[in-house]
C-alpha cells in the first residue's frame, strides 16, 4: 500500500474514497461481461449450435468455481482491511498468504471431487446427446483449471482490499485481453472449438493471477505470498471463510453473479 492509497483509507472523504475503489472494480466487472460475449462470438463462428449449448451449460459451473474464489477473497479481503485499520501489520501478511495457497488447495478439493464425477456432473446441467461431448470438454477444462479460477477471485478480492483498486481493475482487464488473444489464436489459427476456448479462459486467469501475484510479492509493502507467513488460526479461519457463508450463498447460489464466463 502507497501513501496515496492509504490516505483514501484514514483522511479522504467517503465520496471520494468510494469512487476510488468502485469506480476501477465496476469497469474491471464490465470488461469480465464482454469477454463473457466475445467467447460466444469465437464459438459461434463454428456454427454449431451444440458447442454454444455447451458454453451455456457449464455457466453454473464456472459460477460455483467463481464463488469459491470470492468466498476467500471477499473474507480475507474484509478482513485485511480491517487488519490495515488497525495497523496489524504482520497479521495482514498471515492472512493474505493463507488466503493465497487455501484458493490453491481448495481449488484441488475441486478436482478431486469433480473429475471422478464428470459424467454425472454433465448430465446434471442438462447436456443433450448432441451437446454431451462439447460440455464434457469445456467441465474438464474448467475443473483442471479450478486452482487457477478460484486463486484470480481471491487475488483481485485481496489486492482491492489494500486500497489498489487501480491494480485489481488492472489485472482483471488483462485476463479480458488475453482472453481474446488467445480465442482469437485457438479458433482462427489453431481450429480448436471448446477446448480451445476453455483453455483461453483458464490461462488468461493464469496470466492475471501472475501479475496479482508480482504485485504482492514485489511492490505491496504489507501483502505476501510467502508460505512463510503462512498461518491458519481460528480467527484467520473464522474472518475469512466462516463469515462469509451466508453472503456466498446469497450472492451466488441466488444467481445474481453468473454473468461471468
Amino acid at each position: 500500500m502507497d501513501a496515496q492509497n492509504l490516505h483514501y483509507f484514514e483522511k479522504a472523504p467517503v465520496a471520494k474514497a468510494v469512487a476510488h475503489f468502485a469506480i476501477p472494480m465496476m469497469l474491471g466487472t464490465s470488461m469480465s461481461v464482454i469477454y463473457s460475449i466475445l467467447n460466444a462470438y469465437f464459438l459461434g463462428t463454428f456454427n454449431n449450435t451444440a458447442m454454444l449449448t455447451a458454453l451455456a451449460l457449464t455457466l453454473p459451473l464456472f459460477a460455483i468455481i467463481m464463488a469459491l474464489g470470492n468466498l476467500i477473497g471477499m473474507g480475507s479481503g474484509t478482513f485485511i482491511s480491517r487488519l490495515l485499520g488497525e495497523k496489524r501489520y504482520d497479521d495482514v501478511k498471515h492472512v493474505s498468504s493463507f488466503a493465497f495457497y487455501s484458493s490453491l488447495v481448495l481449488g484441488l478439493i475441486v478436482i478431486a471431487v469433480g473429475l471422478p464425477l464428470i459424467d454425472p456432473i454433465v448430465h446434471g446441467l442438462g447436456a443433450t446427446p448432441e451437446s454431451f461431448g462439447f460440455t464434457k470438454d469445456y467441465v474438464t477444462i474448467m475443473l483442471i483449471g479450478s486452482p487457477i479460477v478460484v486463486l484470480f477471485f481471491t487475488l483481485e478480492n485481496i489486492v482491492r482490499s489494500e486500497g489498489a483498486a487501480i491494480t485489481s481493475m488492472t489485472g482483471m482487464i488483462l485476463s479480458v485481453v488475453v482472453n481474446i488473444i488467445l480465442d482469437a489464436l485457438v479458433v482462427f489459427v489453431f481450429h480448436w472449438d471448446v477446448i480451445g476456448v476453455a483453455s483461453a479462459t483458464v490461462v488468461s486467469n493464469l496470466v492475471a493471477c501472475v501479475f496479482f501475484a508480482f504485485h504482492m510479492g514485489k511492490k505491496s509493502q504489507f501483502l505476501t505470498i510467502s508460505m512463510k507467513w503462512f498461518k491458519a488460526t481460528k480467527e484467520i479461519y473464522g474472518q475469512c471463510i466462516q463469515n462469509r457463508g451466508s453472503r456466498f450463498y446469497y450472492e451466488y447460489f441466488s444467481g445474481r453473479h453468473v454473468a461471468y464466463l
